[in-house]
């Protein structure tokens, strides 16, 4: 089963895009760049995303504390680990409720890490912006696309 994530989430007109086009996963990043949201920020708009729609946030090297308070505080339900990550700070985050993805970027993935989920990662980014913005369309395309790929590869 495919599960499509779209991350850098900053404004209300993303929430509406990843409602409407069916995302299993809002990504919040907190990590500094370009596309980090504070945890207030992270909140309001975690208030107008469909709750069917599990949300991350996305990590950097950020100590276990760091991460669990702004899970406790309502804004995540997913932890993804950029950088590195120890097999005793995923165990914390999963024993505090925390689903986790690690992430492998240009790297070996580590089949024995006990996260819930493995991503490899690019480092390019998600394609579905538009001058610097959110785009609907490309986000809706993407979406589509990825599960209608999955749809067709479980038919062979």
């Amino acid at each position: 089963m495919v599960l499509v994530k779209i991350c850098g989430l900053m404004h209300s007109e993303d929430i509406l895009a990843v409602n409407t086009a069916g995302a299993d996963f809002a990504g919040f990043v907190f990590a500094p760049g370009r596309h980090q949201v504070s945890l207030e920020q992270a909140l309001a708009l975690n208030q107008l995303l469909h709750s069917k729609i599990k949300t991350v946030g996305v990590f950097v090297n950020e100590p276990v504390a760091e991460i669990l308070a702004i899970y406790q505080a309502g804004a995540i339900d997913v932890a993804q680990l950029h950088g590195k990550s120890t097999p005793a700070e995923i165990t914390q985050l999963q024993q505090a409720g925390l689903k986790v993805i690690q992430v492998f970027e240009r790297q070996a993935i580590d089949l024995t890490s006990m996260a819930d989920y493995l991503m490899v990662d690019s480092g390019k980014g998600s394609g579905v912006e538009t001058n610097g913005h959110k785009d609907a369309d490309k986000i809706t395309q993407f979406i589509q696309q990825a599960k209608e790929e999955a749809i067709y590869e479980d038919t062979k």
